[in-house]
């Protein structure tokens, strides 16, 4: 195969790295298996120009890009539009699709595996037009993670600190989301929710969360009510230790398309789709996509 490789050298597990000889030792790696790779390290400013001009490549095969799960999440988008085979290298900190992939985390040990892996299908879903490999959210998740950037990190321990700082703040003035969700045969739920997320496929229950099977062909619909304070913290506690769908005020459904429509509160929306914020309409529709992503896995 002719690949291109992008390589977010700002992303987590790569900012130490000794670039040149990770760069000399992917090309060596995927040339001994048979494959030509060209090899573009960019930085967080110039990433989504690299990955639409790699993506539009009619010569390339495929695109294998290095990255956190904003990264991974753009450039899935891209090879999905422009039929190209996706692998990923799992550098940054959660690394939720290349865990779905069952991708080893270690960046070395990842190379080798991508080198050697055949193309398979799996599922890419669309939140509107935007498409997305693991989850949107709105609600609980959402504010916790808005605040810790509002706050700023240097490190990786400054980011657990400021993370763990969005949770207690937001534990303490919890989101109320008036919202409606319907889907086929009439499905609906409405009313007062702390948290709405839907994912490409159901989450394993683990922490991380990722998507055990990444070609179920399922929207995962995850839907929290409101509650008391201590219901609340109970709520986050669960999420944190992989066991969300177990707590009472959770409901779960898995649906292959759902709307989703939020009436009152802040006119300039925002949601969290794939890590990343975006701005968010009052109406927007969910879809899976079967099949439709090819990725080296």
């Amino acid at each position: 195969m002719r690949l291109t490789a992008v390589l977010n050298f700002q992303s987590g597990s790569l900012r130490n790295i000794d670039r040149d000889d990770f760069e000399d030792g992917l090309k060596k790696r995927f040339v001994d298996h048979g494959h030509t790779v060209e090899v573009m390290g960019v930085h967080s400013d110039e990433l989504q120009n690299v990955l639409e001009r790699a993506a539009q490549d009619e010569s390339a095969d495929g695109l294998i890009v290095a990255g956190g799960d904003g990264t991974i999440s753009a450039a899935a988008g891209l090879a999905w539009q422009h039929d190209k085979a996706l692998g990923v290298l799992p550098g940054g900190t959660m690394n939720l699709f290349a865990r779905a992939l069952r991708m080893p985390l270690d960046l070395d040990q990842a190379v080798d595996k991508l080198a050697q892996a055949s193309p398979r299908s799996v599922d890419i879903a669309t939140a509107g037009n935007r498409p997305f490999v693991h989850q949107f959210s709105i609600g609980l998740h959402h504010e916790a993670v808005k605040t810790r950037e509002e706050l700023g990190y240097e490190t990786r321990i400054g980011k657990i600190l400021a993370g763990a700082q969005g949770i207690a703040e937001t534990v303490a003035s919890p989101p109320v989301l008036h919202a409606r969700l319907t889907g086929p045969e009439n499905w609906q739920i409405f009313g007062e929710f702390q948290s709405l997320s839907i994912s490409n496929n159901l989450f394993t229950p683990a922490m991380p969360p990722f998507a055990d099977n990444p070609a179920g062909g399922v929207l995962g619909i995850y839907a929290a009510t409101t509650g008391s304070t201590a219901q609340t913290l109970r709520l986050v506690v669960d999420a944190l230790i992989g066991r969300a769908e177990d707590n009472e005020c959770v409901l779960v459904k898995t649906l292959k398309q759902v709307n989703l429509s939020i009436s009152g509160g802040d006119e300039n929306l925002t949601a969290l789709i794939d890590g990343e914020e975006c701005e968010l309409t009052s109406d927007i529709s969910f879809k899976v996509h079967p099949g439709a992503l090819t990725v080296l896995a």
